[in-house]
């Protein structure tokens, strides 16, 4: 399936969401002194790829949810790496196959709130989310 990774994520009034909140001049809150880029699918994707991530397991003696980075294998990381590779230097739309398309979702869906991934699910798999939609 082709996919257009140049979507910019936007809020729900429709305003495009910049990558970092743009940087204002401490003695002047009405001067940007740095306007960041769009947020888009193509830098959340390649970042989702090359972070290895982490797995929430349970403290046996104190039962609470800790975070440990995950422990991926050579080739799993190759793989990421390759898909991060292609989107990164992909123009326009890039071809992924459906395999791709649910470790995208898995990985987005994992860290991000709901405004990213709702957006993102909704250009990497239309169908999907025109179902969820009934």
């Amino acid at each position: 399936m082709k996919i257009d990774f140049h979507y910019q994520f936007k809020t729900l009034a429709g305003k495009v969401i910049p990558e970092h909140p743009d940087e204002v001049d401490p003695k002047d809150k009405n001067k940007i002194t740095k306007k960041y880029p769009p947020f888009t699918l193509k830098k959340l994707c390649v970042s989702v790829l090359l972070n290895t991530g982490t797995d929430e397991i349970v403290c046996p003696q104190c039962k609470h949810q800790i975070k440990k980075p995950l422990q991926l294998e050579g080739e799993e990381k190759a793989k990421r790496f390759m898909l991060a590779t292609k989107i990164y230097n992909g123009d326009g739309l890039v071809d992924i196959d459906d395999e791709q398309i649910k470790l995208l979702k898995k990985l987005i869906g994992k860290d991000y709130p709901a405004l990213t991934v709702g957006q993102a699910w909704q250009i990497l798999d239309p169908h999907e989310a025109e179902e969820n939609k009934k």
